[in-house]
């Protein structure tokens, strides 16, 4: 209260007051610090923010989409995945657009409740708005996290693929896409880390039987 009164709310407080929020989950008072508190895309001041340390910057990042993202995250780790979408159409509504960290905490959030196709799309969207914005190999990288979120939610023990009625295992279907995953981080010159080998030796291994050989490969 103070701190909006003298003026020195800024974008940080948000950031650093919704995350404690957060991790208390007390989603709806992280909600209503983002109502009073988001930066205006235009560049002018949101409810008691701090006129000189507010304004959008020139940078992509919005000043508050870590906050945004650690909302979404929360909701969704916390079984909630319809309030951690309508985090993601908030964001949207107020000219907060997503990074790289969103886009994987809603990949993760999608396959783990096995909603493969909005998580395929939402890989789509973090690949274009990276690809549009450098094709240097550093940038390309950054998208590893994002095919890793994927593959780990779809190997998780309570998911299942939309392949099931097809006739093979739920476990043995999201092995198959999660290797046709990886091929297409190939394609796209995206390389996969430790991350992406340890989990396709983890789910080939739970398969029935094991697929070792492929494994050692």
């Amino acid at each position: 209260k103070e701190m909006k009164q003298t003026g020195l709310w800024d974008e940080i407080t948000t950031n650093t007051l919704v995350k404690a929020a957060v991790t208390a989950l007390e989603f709806e008072i992280a909600e209503d610090i983002l109502t009073n508190h988001t930066v205006t895309i235009n560049g002018e001041r949101g409810v008691g923010a701090n006129s000189q340390n507010s304004r959008v910057r020139k940078s992509r990042d919005h000043p508050n989409v870590e906050a945004y993202t650690e909302l979404l995250d929360g909701y969704a780790k916390s079984s909630q995945l319809e309030k951690a979408v309508g985090v993601m159409q908030l964001m949207q509504k107020r000219g907060v657009e997503p990074n790289e960290y969103t886009y994987t905490c809603m990949v993760g959030a999608f396959a783990r409740n096995n909603k493969t196709r909005q998580a395929r799309k939402m890989i789509g969207y973090a690949t274009e708005m990276i690809l549009s914005s450098s094709s240097s190999q550093r940038r390309r990288n950054t998208l590893t996290p994002t095919f890793n979120a994927f593959i780990s939610g779809i190997l998780t023990e309570n998911s299942s693929s939309d392949t099931e009625s097809k006739g093979q295992s739920s476990h043995a279907a999201n092995v198959l896409e999660a290797l046709e995953i990886v091929q297409e981080m190939q394609d796209l010159n995206i390389p996969p880390n430790v991350v992406t080998v340890t989990l396709l030796i983890d789910g080939l291994g739970r398969c029935n039987p094991p697929r070792c050989l492929e494994a050692k490969d």
